[in-house]
């Protein structure tokens, strides 16, 4: 429910005298003026006042919602998950259709509006689809109920009646979360037909658990229905139970129908098999193939590398220059330390000229291993900075220190960032550092760490405060780190804060968690707000600086898997294992590798194997 604002709330006392509910809304100290118009109150007594047997189906169904079931609850789930919660013997289902009954009601004048399950028509409406829980209620519950744990016979009615394919991949994978493994596994099983993401998960469990056997017949079952990814899944499994042979198998027919991920893996095993021939084949093959140029860069860049370790690098730069083409750095990246191996300086050339600076790098490079001190001075001359410091440092080779300070100043006086690093090093190495010094100040932004690196060992911290001043990112940066050091702590943050505006994310962090321990709620809001970090990423080291753990669970709750995280690691660190377990029976990312790992360290290896192996259930489906 919405609250009103201070002025919100001034302006409906005002009203309040004309209006007797919304008087009695504005005086209410328990609820929100919202809630209480919306009949939160009511709905809550309704609530606190229903019977054991009628909370059973309550409870039942906020547990069905918390748990991911997000359809009509169905009057079959509802009826069998609830006979999980009975405290009673209760031989037939007669108390279940009288607490129905009285759980949906809302005909009587105090009913209005507080039902706590709305019944769900269908679209003739001549009959019923299911329930649902009242969403008020629903948010109540649902925190309160957070870590409560499921009885088998509930996960059974889940396994049972869950009909919808998304509700059923939802809570089987909160029940994954919930080391609940064989209820995730029987949900998984039941998806596998139709579902990759099923098979690959449920193999995963199922490997887990140390059951490969079964495993390997998921994933074969997968890949026979040309799933890739499960071959290629299915060879790594082989491969770690040292059936090579096998895992070839498998993945020669991946790799026959254009699959560069399952070509590159079995071209490395027919290597490794000393079958070179043959995997030479593979390599051209899958060099040659349509679907090379739309695979993903890593892969391409993976096939260019064996092509290129076989003597092929004709084709490997085939291969890589689409990908290079659609802007992807790191198929860039390789093409250009091809070309720069065959010293191919046009092609570099051409490509730098069309924006590409993982070639234009390469290109200055091999230049200046050629000793082209021309062809540097022609890119120097068009603004390539890279190029005049590396002329710059043939020329300091040559003996001829002026002139190469000559080539970097004019860039460096215009505002060139590289080419005042450049200077700037080479002044120092010659013993000039006031002369470096004074082109270090108008030398701003620049995130280089040589830039002050060097003259760090000849100035004090009023050095590092002056260039920071100037606008040197690497300056500031270690200044901050000097003031914290000595409790400096409101001067850090207005060093760490330019870094941070400067989307610096290591200051940002270290920034946030200042600001956190000093209360400056105001100027976390703000810094939350900047486009270069993650709003969530700066809340949840805000509320870890504060150590404010409900905080933290409330925003895990609702999908932050920052927060999810952030929490588990506050937890972990500060040994608290009763509440590791707490979040693990929540469901909370994170919870179970933290709690594993705390029980391996402090409890014993054997306990921990046990829990990652089997798990929490061990009557669940089978």
């Amino acid at each position: 429910m919405d609250t009103f604002s201070r002025t919100e709330r001034a302006l409906a006392a005002t009203r309040a005298a004309r209006d007797p509910r919304l008087a009695q809304a504005v005086a209410d100290r328990d609820y929100n003026v919202t809630e209480v118009l919306a009949g939160a109150p009511q709905m809550m007594r309704r609530y606190q006042q229903a019977t054991d047997l009628h909370k059973t189906v309550v409870h039942a169904a906020v547990d069905a919602r918390r748990l991911g079931i997000q359809g009509p609850l169905t009057i079959d789930l509802l009826r069998a998950s609830a006979r999980g919660y009975l405290t009673t013997v209760q031989p037939d289902d007669t108390w279940f259709d009288q607490a129905l009954i009285e759980l949906t009601s809302s005909t009587r004048r105090d009913d209005r509006a507080t039902a706590l399950l709305i019944s769900l028509p269908t679209a003739d409406h001549r009959g019923v689809l299911g329930y649902t829980v009242a969403d008020y209620l629903l948010q109540q519950l649902a925190r309160r109920r957070r870590s409560c744990q499921l009885t088998s016979l509930t996960w059974h009615a889940f396994v049972d009646h869950i009909t919808d394919h998304d509700d059923r991949m939802r809570v089987a994978d909160s029940a994954q979360r919930r080391l609940r493994y064989r209820t995730a596994e029987a949900l998984y099983r039941t998806l596998t037909p139709g579902s990759a993401r099923a098979a690959h998960t449920l193999a995963g469990l199922l490997v887990t658990q140390e059951k490969a056997d079964e495993a390997f017949q998921v994933l074969r079952t997968a890949a026979d229905a040309g799933d890739f990814f499960a071959a290629h899944r299915l060879a790594e499994l082989l491969v770690g139970q040292e059936d090579t042979d096998e895992a070839i198998r498998v993945l020669r027919p991946a790799a026959d129908a254009g699959d560069l991920l399952a070509a590159n893996k079995l071209a490395e095993l027919l290597f490794g098999q000393r079958h070179a021939d043959e995997a030479n084949r593979v390599l051209q093959s899958a060099a040659s193939n349509s679907h090379a140029a739309s695979s993903h860069p890593r892969t391409v860049c993976r096939l260019a590398e064996l092509l290129a370790g076989q003597g092929y690098t004709d084709e490997a730069i085939q291969v890589l220059r689409p990908a290079a083409d659609a802007r992807h750095v790191e198929a860039a990246r390789a093409l250009a330390g091809l070309l720069a191996k065959q010293g191919n300086a046009d092609a570099l050339w051409a490509r730098a000229d069309a924006g590409d600076f993982s070639a234009a790098g390469e290109l200055v490079r091999l230049l200046a291993r050629q000793g082209n001190t021309e062809a540097l001075r022609a890119r120097a001359d068009a603004g390539d900075s890279s190029a005049a410091w590396l002329l710059a440092g043939l020329l300091v080779e040559q003996g001829k220190a002026d002139e190469a300070f000559q080539v970097l100043r004019p860039a460096a006086d215009a505002g060139d960032l590289s080419a005042a690093v450049g200077l700037i090093e080479l002044m120092v190495r010659q013993g000039k550092a006031d002369e470096a010094f004074q082109v270090l100040r108008p030398a701003a932004d620049t995130d280089d760490q040589f830039t002050i690196g060097e003259l760090t060992e000849q100035r004090n911290i009023d050095t590092l405060r002056a260039a920071a001043d100037a606008g040197d990112l690497y300056a500031a940066r270690r200044l901050a780190g000097l003031l914290v050091g000595q409790g400096k702590t409101d001067e850090a943050i207005r060093a760490l804060r330019s870094l941070a505006d400067a989307g610096d994310l290591s200051a940002v962090i270290e920034l946030t968690m200042l600001l956190a321990q000093q209360g400056d709620a105001a100027t976390l809001r703000t810094l939350e707000e900047t486009g270069e970090y993650s709003a969530a990423e700066a809340r949840a080291s805000r509320l870890a600086g504060q150590g404010n753990i409900d905080a933290l669970r409330a925003l895990a709750d609702a999908g932050d898997s920052y927060a999810a995280y952030t929490l588990t690691d506050l937890l972990a660190m500060g040994a608290d294992t009763y509440q590791l377990h707490e979040e693990v029976h929540a469901g909370t990312y994170g919870a179970v590798d933290h709690l594993i790992a705390f029980l391996a360290q402090n409890i014993g290896y054997e306990r921990a194997e046990q829990l990652r192996t089997q798990g929490f259930d061990t009557d669940g489906p089978h």
